[in-house]
């Protein structure tokens, strides 16, 4: 497609395994191509800096696709934490239990633990790592299946829960704040924000409740609505991943 004259291209979207990520990009950025990645940019740090350093110089744009940072669950989590709602950031949880092809996890799973950290929160430092529930693989090759990371961004504590064993399927971000938590839950598309009320504490607790619970009664009522609307092809937006692709 590059060497043919004939076929005006504007920009490429790249879908090709990581490692190849680099070297595609580069070819079409050098092309004067604006150029739209799948995760992970490359598989090194050097590599991305020089594909931002070219794409700069050529006067293109470059992009990752990561559609769960505009989920509205997410985007309900992130406004509220701009607004003041949650209070300052003290503790962020990401907990991904899924099973997945344990080949090339980290480049596959990565992506969806560290974007929502570095878009809430900024740059961490991680402090420890403990791997556990060991496997061998094909060719002799060890596995871990279950990961539990600890990390510091400034004045906030992070923590990363990673499974890759057969079980209830689980993908959310909890954020503890000064004034309030929120919970994300994509997997089942619905969002909690765990907020005091201005009643005594026994009637708090009750009001609380009653709050949440009426909230996650009428995120499902819509999520059932959309898929059924879906389904008789009168709407488009049954699957809560239409929302996240932007």
């Amino acid at each position: 497609m590059l060497e043919d004259g004939e076929l005006a291209l504007d920009a490429v979207h790249v879908l090709l395994p990581p490692d190849l990520h680099a070297r595609a990009a580069s070819a079409l950025i050098e092309r004067s191509l604006h150029v739209l990645l799948e995760k992970p940019v490359a598989i090194t740090a050097k590599e991305c800096s020089e594909l931002i350093e070219q794409a700069a110089a050529r006067g293109v744009m470059i992009g990752v696709n990561y559609n769960f940072l505009f989920a509205p669950t997410y985007e309900n989590l992130k406004d509220d934490l701009k607004s003041g709602k949650i209070g300052l950031p003290d503790h962020v949880t990401i907990t991904l239990w899924m099973l997945r092809d344990p080949r090339n996890i980290t480049l596959e799973i990565g992506p969806h633990c560290l974007a929502p950290i570095l878009d809430l929160v900024g740059p961490l430092e991680i402090s420890a790592v403990q791997a556990s529930n060991r496997v061998m693989l094909q060719g002799d090759q060890e596995f871990y299946r279950r990961w539990s990371i600890e990390a510091l961004t400034g004045s906030v504590a992070v923590s990363l829960h990673l499974s890759f064993s057969p079980g209830f399927a689980e993908q959310m971000i909890h954020v503890r704040g000064t004034l309030a938590s929120a919970t994300v839950d994509f997997e089942r598309n619905a969002y909690l924000l765990h907020q005091h009320t201005r009643y005594g504490l026994d009637f708090d607790h009750y009001r609380m409740i009653r709050q949440e619970a009426s909230s996650l009664a009428a995120q499902a009522r819509r999520s059932l609505t959309q898929y059924a609307l879906s389904k008789l092809k009168l709407s488009s937006k049954g699957s809560p991943y239409y929302y996240s692709v932007k």
